[in-house]
């Protein structure tokens, strides 16, 4: 865990965003097996325990969500309420988010991320899951499809379509693409607020729930 810190600490030094709010970023060491894996592909997982949300298992991901409105909003409003008051007058007014959150960073330095050796919280643990997931038999939830699946899934549809590849059955979202770093902001919220959502229903439809 000490080389993967340093790892960390290297790339937070270079990095030129405002990164506020490290201090609700938690990074477990995953538990291997025999054979020294984690099943999962990965030896740590990163968790904003500010937006219960996970950053996947790299710091390029924890610099991703620490930059992204949702965190940012969620921090000022958190400790900085008056700020957080006047970006809901302007919702969309990123630059004002962005000077707020230099303001911050200036006023309380960049902060460190948390390094746990303890036992992963079984929230945590199921987040990653849910973003790494394992093979597992064809009758097993769509949730936990793995990327081989899903592009076999995508594949018969569009045969059943008769669209002819899969690339045209995608054609119609092509209007819908990300293309400007706001557009981004709004996706990765959407999707931070959806895992979440996801995440719930499963720790509520969990036996013994």
């Amino acid at each position: 865990m000490m080389d993967h810190e340093t790892t960390v600490a290297n790339a937070m030094s270079v990095c030129s965003q405002p990164l506020i709010g490290l201090r609700h970023i938690h990074c477990y060491q995953m538990e291997s097996d025999s054979s020294g894996s984690t099943g999962n592909g990965s030896a740590v997982v990163y968790w904003c325990g500010l937006c219960e949300s996970s950053c996947s298992d790299n710091i390029d991901s924890v610099i991703s969500h620490v930059s992204d409105q949702l965190h940012r909003t969620n921090y000022m409003k958190l400790n900085y309420l008056n700020y957080y008051d006047h970006l809901q007058r302007e919702p969309n007014n990123t630059s004002l988010l962005l000077e707020y959150s230099r303001m911050i960073e200036a006023d309380e330095g960049r902060q460190n991320i948390r390094f746990s050796d303890g036992p992963v919280p079984t929230i945590v643990l199921r987040a990653h899951q849910m973003l790494h997931p394992v093979s597992q038999p064809s009758s097993a939830s769509p949730i936990f499809l793995g990327t081989a699946s899903i592009s076999e899934t995508l594949y018969k549809i569009a045969v059943k379509s008769n669209v002819g590849s899969v690339g045209n059955l995608l054609q119609p979202m092509v209007p819908y693409l990300v293309t400007t770093e706001e557009e981004a902001a709004k996706a990765l919220e959407v999707a931070n607020r959806l895992t979440r959502c996801l995440l719930e229903y499963r720790l509520g439809s969990s036996p013994g729930k």
